[in-house]
C-alpha cells in the first residue's frame, strides 16, 4: 500500500505536468491515526497536571499541620517497631479491649478481665483512679482530665505526713522537695513517687512492661489486702489498667508467684534501696522510741550474758520484723548448713528473689544450695 507522502511526492514531481500539492495547514483533516494520537497525548498531559495538583495539595496540608518528613519517618518507625505479637495491643482512649495474649497464663479466669484504653499524658495516674476510685469511669472526658490535677495535690498533702510517719522515705534516700516537684509540676514516674502512690492508695502495685517482658513490683506499707493493682506498659510509654468485669480489680497475691515464672523483674535505679518487705513498726513514736531505748540499754549492761544467749536464740527465729539491712547482715552470719529450706525461702521472698525455677515439665523450688548463694550474691 502507498502512503499519503509518497503519493504525494511522486503527483508533484510528474514530468508532463505536476499537480501543485497544498501544504498541511491547521484546516487540513486529521487522518483517524493521527487524530486518536492527538487524544492519547492530550489525556497524557491531563493525567501529570492532575498528578502535579494532588502532589502540591497534599505538600501544603502537612506543612499546614507542621509535619516535616521527619516526623513522617518516625512515625512509620512506631508502625514498625518490633513489638511481640503475643504483646500487640490496638485500643483508642477509652476503649475497652481483650487483655494481650502475653498474659493469658498469669490471669485466671480471662474472660472476665480487660484493658481500658487510655493515652498520655498522666496515663499512670488515670490507671490508679480507674483500679480504685469506681466513680472516675463514670466521669465525661473533660471531668476525668480536670480531675487528674486533684487527685496529685492530695497525694501531695500526703506527702509530708508520709515523710512524719515513716522512716523508710528518709532511710532511702527519698528527696521530699524532689517528689513534690516531679509530682505537681514534671511527667515523671520514678521509683520513690510509686512507693508513694502505693501507699496513698494502700495497695501493692505491679507494672508490667508488656514489651520487654520485665515487672516491677512496688510494696505498700499501708496496704489493706494482699493482692495488688496490675498495670500494663506498652510500646509508647502509655500505662493501662488491667480491670475486672465484677468491679473489683485487685489480683490474687498467688498470682505473682506466675508472674516471677514467666517474666524478669527489673531492678530499680542504684540511687534508692528497695522496699523488700512491709515494715509494721516503722511509724515515728519519738517519746517511746527514747524510753524504750534507754531500758533496753540499762537491760543490755546489767544481763550481758543473759541477753548474749537471747541473741543466739533469737537469731533462729522468724524475721518478720527486721528490717532489709538486718536481713542482710543475717544472711552473711551463718552458715548454708544452718539454715533449713524454709527459712531460706522466707528471706528470699523477703529480697524479692524467686523460690522456684522451671523444670523439665513444671516449676520447681530452688535447692537450698541454689537460694543460699543467691541470697548471699545480692549483700
Amino acid at each position: 500500500m502507498i502512503s499519503i507522502e509518497k503519493l504525494a511526492t511522486q503527483l508533484s514531481n510528474l514530468k508532463e505536468r505536476p499537480v501543485p500539492i497544498c501544504q498541511d495547514n491547521i484546516f487540513t483533516q486529521l487522518s483517524s491515526y493521527q487524530m486518536r494520537l492527538n487524544e492519547l497525548k492530550n489525556l497524557e498531559e491531563v493525567n501529570a497536571d492532575i498528578g502535579e495538583f494532588v502532589d502540591y495539595t497534599m505538600k501544603n496540608e502537612f506543612i499546614s499541620q507542621n509535619v516535616s518528613n521527619q516526623d513522617l519517618s518516625n512515625f512509620e518507625e512506631i508502625d514498625e517497631t518490633n513489638v511481640p505479637t503475643d504483646s500487640f495491643l490496638s485500643y483508642t482512649e477509652n476503649e475497652v479491649v481483650n487483655i494481650p495474649e502475653v498474659i493469658n497464663n498469669i490471669i485466671p479466669n480471662k474472660d472476665e478481665w480487660y484493658i481500658y484504653g487510655l493515652c498520655n499524658p498522666d496515663s499512670l495516674y488515670k490507671t490508679i483512679l480507674l483500679l480504685n476510685q469506681p466513680d472516675y469511669i463514670l466521669k465525661n472526658n473533660t471531668d476525668k482530665e480536670n480531675y487528674v490535677p486533684t487527685f496529685k495535690r492530695e497525694v501531695a498533702i500526703k506527702l509530708e505526713q508520709m515523710f512524719k510517719k515513716y522512716k523508710y522515705y528518709n532511710k532511702h534516700r527519698f528527696v521530699k522537695t524532689d517528689m513534690l516537684n516531679q509530682l505537681l509540676n514534671m511527667n515523671v514516674i520514678n521509683y520513690p513517687l510509686m512507693i508513694l502512690l502505693a501507699d496513698y492508695i494502700k495497695s501493692n502495685i505491679c507494672i508490667l512492661d508488656i514489651i520487654t517482658k520485665k515487672y516491677t513490683y512496688y510494696i505498700s506499707n499501708t496496704a489493706e489486702s494482699s493482692g495488688f493493682n496490675f498495670i500494663l506498659k506498652d510500646n509508647n510509654d502509655v500505662y493501662l489498667p488491667v480491670m475486672n468485669s465484677n468491679g473489683y480489680h485487685l489480683i490474687d497475691e498467688s498470682m505473682l508467684e506466675y508472674i516471677k515464672v514467666y517474666f524478669e523483674r527489673d531492678c530499680i535505679p542504684r540511687q534508692f534501696k528497695e522496699r523488700i518487705c512491709v515494715f509494721k513498726n516503722e511509724e515515728i513514736e519519738s517519746n517511746n522510741t527514747e524510753s524504750n531505748n534507754t531500758e533496753s540499754n540499762n537491760t543490755e549492761s546489767n544481763n550481758t550474758e543473759n541477753n548474749s544467749i537471747e541473741s543466739n536464740n533469737t537469731e533462729n527465729n522468724s524475721i518478720e520484723n527486721n528490717s532489709a539491712d538486718e536481713v542482710l547482715k543475717l544472711n552473711l552470719s551463718r552458715s548454708e548448713k544452718s539454715y533449713g529450706l524454709k527459712e531460706l525461702q522466707d528471706i528470699a521472698t523477703r529480697l524479692g528473689i524467686d523460690t522456684h525455677k522451671i523444670g523439665k515439665k513444671k516449676t520447681i523450688n530452688k535447692t537450698k544450695n541454689e537460694l543460699y548463694n543467691e541470697i548471699k550474691s545480692q549483700n
